[in-house]
């Protein structure tokens, strides 16, 4: 148990530190969703909902072996503050998954199932798929 809670604070951490040194970066790949003109970069949130609704959809207590992956997309995406909370709940679900699926711990389980029931719950647009 000391050792899964560690595993999270270190993923917190990480998530911490990434969204904030990713903010002050230059894009420079297709995932992440600042345009570049001469005025203040713009954040597509469009461009976001749609990305993330299809790695949400890849998070499931059924198939927790590609929770390391959705993971480390969600971790290459260069997130705004407004979508910065329903973020660092993806990656924590995802943490979850991957926890349970190397352990097999009820725990990890049970905790990655709330919170994406909470998110589906608070961010509608994460299942909506008319979007």
């Amino acid at each position: 148990m000391p050792i899964i809670l560690l595993l999270v604070i270190l993923i917190v951490a990480g998530v911490l530190f990434f969204v904030k040194k990713t903010n002050n970066q230059t894009p420079t790949n297709n995932k992440n969703l600042i345009t570049n003109d001469k005025k203040e970069p713009v954040f597509d949130s469009n461009k976001y909902k749609t990305l993330v609704r299809g790695l949400f959809a890849r998070l499931s207590p059924a198939n927790p072996a590609d929770a390391q992956q959705v993971k480390k997309e969600l971790l290459d995406i260069t997130v705004s503050k407004e979508f910065k909370e329903v973020h660092f709940e993806l990656v924590m679900a995802s943490a979850s998954l991957e926890d349970y699926s190397l352990s097999r711990d009820e725990k990890s389980l049970t905790k990655a199932k709330t919170i994406l029931d909470k998110l589906k719950k608070d961010y509608t647009w994460l299942s909506d798929k008319s979007l």
